[in-house]
């Protein structure tokens, strides 16, 4: 294929499934972290009064609707953030900062298609007994409206934003730098994890914090503060509660999706804009 052909429905669909299957198999792994995470916030904000455990047995509640919500992002951002490059290959080229922005956009986009999914996976986590996904839909529908379901989108698109950004944009280029200094080793793809997945675990976790409260009450009849009101109350501790273990997962996924790129070829040396850190 050249630049000059159209970027039709079988190429989305190739993105989007390796996308998918990369997301299911990431978020089947770190989806202990993510539930330990919920714990620890709803621990702090409740001073851990009649709250469920967060126990090995439970390590995987919500795991259904976590996978779905990581296939939504992962599955949307990858073909979405392919599409954004192969257009600027044709019309003027790709610079690393068009690989950045447009890594964001695709990111926020795809974190919108995902905020019910993640709702429901708290909910899910937090719950004794757990709900199925349908009865969580349909008690947050009764109590609060078919609107209630759209609750943290825009917290969940800014982290969502800042994730893709991590894994699409910051980290080939950091991995490029890296080989450049010590050549093609498997530490490089380690290093430029770590970093990236610690930068985007400081500038994501105060979102997903504020995330997790728009929907704490999503199956209960509330009233939902909006953000300017939880970030008057909140302070920089309380924003940044449940960073080790939201950074750890930042980390391996940052990893495991550059690794997953590299085995389903999702960025394919086809006349797409390539980058240098997943296409080795």
């Amino acid at each position: 294929m050249n630049e000059q052909e159209p970027y039709d429905f079988y190429r989305w669909m190739y993105k989007f499934l390796s996308g998918s299957i990369i997301g299911l198999s990431n978020a089947t792994l770190v989806t202990p972290l993510v539930n330990y995470s919920n714990h620890v916030i709803e621990r702090r904000g409740h001073g851990g009064k009649n709250l469920v455990n967060f126990t090995c047995a439970r390590a995987f509640d919500g795991a259904l609707s976590y996978n779905l919500s990581f296939i939504l992002r992962i599955g949307v951002s990858l073909p979405l953030n392919s599409y954004f490059l192969h257009k600027l290959s044709v019309y003027g080229g790709v610079e690393n900062s068009h690989q950045v922005m447009t890594s964001i956009v695709a990111g926020g986009a795809a974190g919108a298609f995902a905020t019910l999914p993640e709702a429901i996976a708290q909910t899910q986590q937090l719950s004794s007994p757990k709900p199925s996904s349908l009865r969580v839909i349909r008690d947050a529908v009764r109590c609060n409206g078919l609107f209630s379901l759209t609750r943290g989108a825009s917290a969940m698109m800014v982290r969502s934003a800042g994730f893709t950004a991590g894994y699409l944009g910051f980290m080939p280029m950091m991995c490029e730098s890296v080989r450049q200094k010590i050549g093609d080793h498997f530490l490089a793809d380690v290093f430029s994890a770590f970093v990236c997945g610690l930068a985007v675990g400081v500038i994501t976790t105060p979102f997903n914090t504020l995330r997790f409260k728009k929907q704490e009450y999503f199956t209960q009849k509330s009233t939902v503060p909006s953000y300017g009101a939880l970030l008057k109350s909140a302070t920089v501790a309380s924003l940044y509660v449940g960073f080790l273990p939201r950074t750890a997962m930042y980390m391996f996924s940052m990893w495991f999706i550059a690794e997953g790129n590299k085995l389903c070829h999702a960025f394919s040396k086809d006349g797409f804009p390539d980058f240098p850190s997943l296409g080795r």
